[in-house]
């Protein structure tokens, strides 16, 4: 998987994550709220338990693979650019000399 792709699904996952939790948050919290009696509780605090699992898991998913992404190929295009920038400097100084 090319680091772009990787980032990528990433993003995807960290964006799913956060779906999840205000979805845990703006559903299951009202749901859970309105509805305090008998079995309707515990009904409503799986849903919230398992959003909130599902989700910070996603989230977590994807912050991992950016951070191992970063962390392999550091910027890689811009050491190559400075790199490039560096030789036509030395060549133009040199070109100037003469």
């Amino acid at each position: 998987m090319s680091s772009r792709s990787g980032a990528g699904v990433a993003i995807g996952l960290l964006a799913l994550g956060a779906v999840l939790v205000v979805l845990a948050v703006l559903v299951a919290l009202p749901v859970l709220l309105v509805v305090l009696w008998d079995n309707h509780v515990l009904g409503a605090l799986v849903w919230l338990g398992g959003y909130l699992v599902l989700g910070g898991t996603l989230a977590l998913a994807g912050w991992l693979v950016i951070r191992r992404t970063i962390r392999d190929k550091p910027l890689l295009r811009t050491r190559s650019s400075l790199e490039e920038t560096k030789q036509w400097v030395l060549r133009q100084m040199r070109s100037n000399d003469r």
